[in-house]
């Protein structure tokens, strides 16, 4: 393991330093869970979408749903959509990714 020498394990570590720690992973933690749900909430949006049209034309109006709200897409909403247009054109695979994003894969049995 590279570098493992470097590594100071808990146990050697102050109070103060492991309570330090964990409050910079608790920060962490919260900004991961925040952009996963801002991910989740766009996908539910965007799905809820009425279709009309060609399929050209949802994409554009669901590209055009960032313009609207007034910001720029990053590139995990970029992908987001590049997956919608896969799953709108019947690529399963894409429509199971925004599935289990949204929170409603089926229960293995």
């Amino acid at each position: 393991m590279a570098n493992a020498d470097n590594l100071i394990p808990n146990e050697e570590r102050t109070p103060e330093e492991r309570r330090e720690n964990a409050r910079k992973a608790g920060i962490a933690s919260g900004a991961a869970r925040r952009e996963r749900k801002l991910l989740k909430d766009i996908a539910e949006t965007v799905l809820a979408m009425p279709l009309t049209g060609s399929k050209k034309e949802n994409l554009e109006a669901i590209q055009n749903y960032a313009e609207l709200k007034g910001k720029n897409l990053t590139v995990k909403e970029a992908m987001l959509l590049a997956q919608l247009k896969n799953a709108l054109d019947g690529d399963l695979k894409a429509f199971e990714a925004i599935r289990d994003l949204i929170g409603e894969k089926p229960p293995e049995w």
